[in-house]
């Protein structure tokens, strides 16, 4: 007689797909942070010009903390991926919207700065920094918003959702 517990079902494997999404997440959380750095060289920069940047101060301090919100919730998620945790594919879910809206709003600012820069509208001693510098946080903002989707159609794909079918089966 074989004892009840000697046949247990092989743990499903982890596509690539998962293995993908939590590469690209670690590099969004790289995004947000990079950003928050950015933010504060902004800040430090316009201080140090001009000597007032309280509207300024408080819209850095903002975005910093949007960023590290979102890049805990993204490690986090990260994480239970890793571990196979259908939480870690919802989290994703969920930050990847928040960031995704987080950055159309920093490159949607981005991009109005750089329009008013290129228009003469706004002259080079405001914010000390030339239309190019707000060109490629833009373009940034635009890589990070295809950054969420790419993460959330991964975690969409047929084999996917049939690995995490297989762990809430087992």
């Amino acid at each position: 007689m074989h004892p009840p517990y000697a046949w247990r079902p092989a743990a499903p494997t982890r596509p690539p797909a998962v293995t993908a999404v939590v590469v690209l997440e670690g590099l969004a959380v790289v995004f947000c942070l990079v950003e928050s750095v950015v933010g504060l060289y902004i800040l430090v920069k316009t201080m140090q010009d001009t000597g007032d940047a309280t509207g300024l101060a408080a819209m850095t301090g903002v975005d910093v903390a949007i960023n590290v919100l979102l890049s805990v919730g993204l490690a986090v998620a990260a994480a239970l991926l890793v571990r196979s945790s259908p939480a870690g594919r919802v989290l994703s879910w969920v930050t990847c919207v928040g960031y995704a809206v987080a950055r159309c709003g920093c490159g949607g600012f981005s991009g109005i700065i750089a329009y008013l820069y290129g228009s003469g509208q706004i002259e080079r001693s405001d914010f000390n920094f030339g239309a190019n510098v707000w060109y490629v946080l833009g373009a940034l903002e635009v890589v990070a918003i295809v950054l969420a989707v790419v993460i959330v159609v991964l975690l969409l794909t047929r084999p996917v959702r049939a690995h995490f079918a297989a762990v809430r089966r087992a």
